[in-house]
């Protein structure tokens, strides 16, 4: 059959069933089926009218009218352990219908809790690493193998000592008495006829290991427990489970310690299976709590090698997260070879440890005297650039450093003419791989490496450019939901320790509102509204009960505007603006939010008494806190960016307040983790654009760039962690709360990114109409860029603008949209313009004739 050109000029691609490419193990009833469209080079304005998806001999949805590219599946009940496979067409206003998609498929896992024949196991073994077992009988007839897999702690699954897929630190961390994530892998090939063994190793990980900020005992119990479900499907379609119950046997491992902070002990010279013992089964536990994981895996992503090495130091290059891979030859017997991991250098050139308080960080492997050897951990991690290895020469040990992190795909990217502003978008990269391992963290390296949720939600819109993190926030949010408190409070970390204290702090608490509506704005998709949305509105009717008469959020401890750079060491929360203006302000911004997403989804009642309940605490902050406002950065900032303005003339007011503070500090911010992702922005938006750029370019303390000149590599927790001459801060190690809160790679900061791409490469989402399916270009040149461009991965395709200035005040602009997107481009000085889908270029005066 011959396609014409005119369809094969249009078709779609890229088919994906709740965001994955041909996922197992979904345990989602009306799966979400998306797809995207590809045209061809020199097509415009293509947009897609209707949509067609067939489930091959299950379900055909007929044509359906609309411009989404996505249906939600509504054919006949699916039934666990099924492949289905599934196709696309569309028609767009260039063909009349596309020729059918290639193939796609998706796979059901277990879909009713009386078919989970698996028992949770455990037993109780001398080392920290236990491995479950059990050999089995392969029949010779076997088309199709699944392993459902998942543990109390960490685990290792292997068959036949092959290890069973590519993830790492499986199952990650999640609200465990809540939600047990079971990763499906295929092992078919894996199994064989006759007789094989099944072998789990599971570790203490975040379940039973040392977490947290105390010294509390485990989180969540105090046991090692592993889940398994071996499927084998026969050619005459029957099914063989062989499933973990009291039948499995346990032995000790050569793992001497397994922590998260504290590192790892491999002793080669010891059996890998020693004497087997007897297991128990967990009969408390239920299977309720398993579900399939929405997000990708943490995965090894990349090989760094040294780049330099001093002795026994070796400098990777590059603040990391992960371990190291090592190779020795040769050596006797019972060597120890032992790593140690940091973030920076000493004065003195060593290690500089301090940082990591209570962390060893430090790995042992000891060698059993065999020719060459091999190690990496697996049930650690580590937040490093330089790494010190004892007991062996370092010229007879190759050495890398294995970077991982929950294997997001990438859809950001940043670029500019300043190399400085470069290297910080990539410090900004970095940092989020480093703090996104199963879960969105402060920092990876000290004990620590916590969901804090303050952090989480300022970062969540530049987190959400760079990485496809939808599913990533869907399963976060469902951990957030799961450890609310009865009262909507909100756990000030998401998987929630309880032994932190008290929950319910504004800006931190209110990620159950602000997350939910970023990842609406980034993805377009209703449904994380509709999945948060008792979420939200627990969180905005907990904070009414925490207001006074007066409509302020005046009791309880707040973090605030927290570390604030003039806030003291030891009190991190004592910010120049008051805590309760900053708690006012976000009980009227998340009051507002919640408005906007009711609206989105229907919920008009809601939607009308949210935005009542906003206008209310808007006008009660402005009323309170309207004269405190333009005395710091802070709460101008709050101000202008939360709308609590009550009209334009008071706006830009506190917008030339706003500027005038920051030129008081020498055109420096003055600002902590909630007030720096709004600075920019507000000055931007009230015509101090000029400032901004003076802002985002400043090379001295505190500033971006000071960290970049410092050498920094992520973003760090304080400004000045580091002094002028690169040495160490040691007085910001000092006691209190605040006490060695000095940590290299926290992302918070990184927030700034957002401005970066929104407003220098002036590439935004349009919040009425979001996910990129209509995009608000509005670059805007200053700062002594030249150039600058954004690109963005979407569910459409690629989208991007790229700008530069040329014979001095020549503004050249291009823009590319895939299919079914459109634009509305705003040049400096000109009036908006409409276009469709595929390349342009515009040309305008850059300046503009703006005032800065």
């Amino acid at each position: 059959m011959t396609t014409s050109p005119a369809l094969a000029a249009v078709r779609c691609v890229d088919l994906r069933c709740e965001r994955l490419v041909d996922p197992m193990g979904l345990d989602v009833l009306a799966p979400r089926l998306s797809w995207r469209i590809e045209a061809a080079a020199g097509m415009t304005d293509v947009e897609q009218h209707a949509c067609q998806v067939e489930v091959e001999g299950r379900w055909d949805s007929g044509r359906i009218e609309g411009w989404r590219q996505q249906l939600a599946y509504r054919g006949p009940v699916l039934r666990s352990r099924e492949t289905v496979r599934w196709r696309a067409r569309v028609w767009t206003t260039n063909v009349d219908v596309t020729e059918w998609s290639a193939w796609a498929s998706f796979e059901t896992g277990i879909l009713q809790r009386s078919e989970w024949v698996a028992k949770m196991i455990t037993a109780e073994v001398p080392t920290p690493v236990v491995c479950f077992a059990r050999a089995i009988a392969v029949p010779d007839d076997v088309v199709r193998a699944r392993l459902r897999v998942s543990a109390h702690g960490i685990f290792v699954a292997t068959i036949d000592g092959t290890e069973v897929g590519d993830e790492v630190l499986a199952p990650g961390w999640t609200s465990y008495h809540h939600r047990l994530p079971v990763r499906t892998h295929d092992v078919t090939d894996l199994v064989r006829p006759g007789m094989l063994e099944i072998a789990i190793l599971v570790g203490p990980g975040w379940y039973s290991g040392r977490i947290g900020l105390s010294e509390a005992g485990p989180p969540y119990g105090d046991h090692r427990a592993a889940f398994a479900q071996l499927e084998l499907v026969r050619a005459d379609g029957s099914l063989v489970v062989v499933a973990t119950d009291d039948t499995w046997s346990a032995s000790a491992t050569p793992y001497l310690a397994a922590e998260i902070y504290d590192g790892e002990t491999y002793d080669a010279r010891l059996p890998t299976a020693g004497a087997t013992m007897p297991v128990s089964v967990l009969e408390e536990f239920d299977p309720v709590v398993l579900c399939t994981p929405a997000a990708p895996p943490v995965r090894r992503t990349q090989t760094v090698k040294p780049v330099t090495i001093s002795g026994n130091t070796f400098d990777f290059g590059q603040n990391l997260v992960g371990w190291l891979r090592i190779t020795v030859r040769d050596l006797p017997a019972g060597t120890e070879v032992r790593m140690r991991h940091a973030e920076i250098l000493g004065p003195d050139g060593a290690l500089f440890t301090e940082p990591l308080r209570t962390a060893k960080a430090t790995d042992r492997y000891i060698t059993a005297g065999e020719g060459e050897e091999h190690y990496e951990p697996r049930f650690t991690f580590h937040g490093f650039r330089y790494a010190e290895i004892a007991g062996v020469e370092p010229s007879s040990v190759d050495v890398a450093a294995i970077v991982v992190h929950s294997d997001l795909e990438r859809t950001g990217w940043f670029s500019c003419s300043e190399p400085l502003i470069e290297r910080l978008h990539q410090n900004v990269v970095w940092g989020q791989r480093g703090n996104f391992v199963s879960l969105p963290t402060d920092c990876p390296q000290r004990d620590e490496r916590l969901g804090w949720t303050g952090d989480a939600q300022v970062f969540s819109p530049t987190a959400s450019f760079l990485h496809d993190c939808e599913a990533f926030w869907e399963g976060w949010l469902a951990d957030l939901a799961a450890d609310q408190q009865p009262n909507g409070s909100v756990s000030h970390v998401v998987p929630r320790l309880p032994r932190l204290g008290v929950d319910g702090a504004a800006g931190w608490g209110d990620a159950a509102v602000v997350v939910p509506w970023t990842t609406y704005l980034a993805y377009g998709d209703e449904a994380v509204l509709r999945g948060a949305l008792p979420s939200m509105w627990a969180w905005v009717d907990y904070v009414s009960t925490r207001l006074d008469e007066e409509h302020c959020w005046r009791q309880d401890f707040q973090f605030g505007d927290w570390l604030d750079p003039d806030a003291p060491i030891e009190q991190p929360w004592r910010a120049k603006a008051r805590f309760d203006l900053v708690a006012t302000a976000y009980a009227a911004h998340s009051a507002s939010l919640l408005a906007r997403a009711a609206s989105v989804i229907g919920e008009k009642k809601l939607a009308a008494e949210s935005a009542a309940r906003a206008e209310v605490l808007r006008s009660a902050w402005w009323e309170h806190y309207g004269a405190a406002a333009p005395r710091t950065q802070t709460a101008a900032a709050l101000a202008i960016e939360f709308g609590l303005t009550p009209d334009e003339e008071s706006r830009a007011e506190l917008g030339d307040a706003l500027a005038m503070r920051v030129h008081e500090a020498g055109e420096h911010l003055s600002t902590g983790f909630l007030g720096t992702p709004l600075l920019l922005p507000a000055l931007a938006g009230t015509g101090h654009l000029d400032l901004a750029y003076e802002v985002v370019l400043q090379r001295t303390s505190p500033s971006w760039l000071y960290q970049v000149l410092a050498g920094a590599t992520t973003i760090w927790e304080r400004w000045e962690a580091l002094r002028p001459d690169g040495s160490v801060a040691t007085e910001k190690l000092g006691g209190g709360s605040g006490g060695s809160m000095v940590s290299f790679n926290h992302y918070a900061y990184g927030a700034v990114a957002d401005w970066l791409h929104t407003t220098v490469a002036g590439l935004r989402v349009d919040p009425e109409d979001p996910g990129y399916h209509h995009v608000l270009v509005e670059p805007r040149p200053g700062g002594r860029l030249t150039k600058a461009s954004a690109r963005r991965e979407t569910r459409y395709g690629e989208v991007s603008v790229a700008w530069e200035v040329v014979d001095d005040d020549l503004l050249r602009v291009q823009v590319e949209l895939p299919p079914n997107t459109s634009a509305t481009v705003t040049l400096p000085g000109e009036s908006p313009v409409r276009v469709g889908s595929g390349a342009y270029e515009f040309v305008s005066r850059a300046s503009g004739g703006e005032q800065g």
